[in-house]
């Protein structure tokens, strides 16, 4: 009989370890900022980055509160305003009196990108709509990595929008922002890879 229950105990798979959700998140933030070091790139001074950037970690933390409900409704309103307020929050420097035309001046910044050449001046409506790309990104990857739990794919998710913003970045910046992508996806994985040892020790018997 015992050798029954240990031939049974044997054949069930392994669960896969629980990880931290803050540790993923901060894992997940890195390569989210790095997607966000590209696509201000594309705008004329430094303070583009800054503010892609802002949103890409509020949108990771976005991620980390609405997994906390189980209500999926609940979950989805705080997701669909949390979202919708990055977008905002990033017009707020521009003025006050800017929020209640984000709209419209999110589609005149969007119908100038298809005439201007970068690097564009960062309007408000640009801060708008790199609010939310950017904030959609670190969400996408944070919830794949906590919610989903595929870590390695939430890992990946930023790298399309980097490449696809690298294309039209600046040459006189293109190796200094690729530089800073590669180090930050690395950090991230270095982060990603040592949340995954952490949990394999931990459910090790003593």
């Amino acid at each position: 009989a015992d050798l029954e229950e240990a031939a049974a105990r044997a054949s069930i798979p392994d669960e896969e370890p629980e990880r931290s959700p803050v540790r993923l998140a901060v894992a997940m933030a890195f390569p989210a900022i790095a997607a966000a070091v590209m696509a201000g790139g594309v705008f004329i001074g430094f303070e583009a980055r800054i503010y892609a950037a802002v949103a890409a970690a509020l949108g990771v933390a976005l991620a980390v509160g609405a997994s906390r409900f189980r209500s999926p409704v609940a979950s989805n309103a705080v997701i669909i305003g949390g979202l919708f307020g990055i977008g905002l929050l990033m017009v707020v420097p521009s003025g006050l009196g800017n929020i209640a035309s984000v709209g419209r001046l999110a589609s005149q910044a969007s119908s100038s990108g298809d005439v201007l050449r970068p690097p564009v001046e960062l309007t408000a409506g640009w801060q708008a709509i790199l609010g939310w790309l950017l904030g959609i990104v670190g969400f996408a990857a944070a919830w794949v990595a906590i919610v989903v739990k595929k870590p390695s794919i939430g890992l990946l998710l930023p790298l399309p929008v980097a490449a696809i913003a690298g294309i039209s970045v600046p040459d006189s910046d293109q190796v200094a922002s690729g530089l800073t992508v590669l180090v930050l996806f690395a950090i991230g994985l270095g982060m990603l890879s040592g949340a995954q040892m952490s949990s394999a020790d931990e459910k090790l018997p003593p």
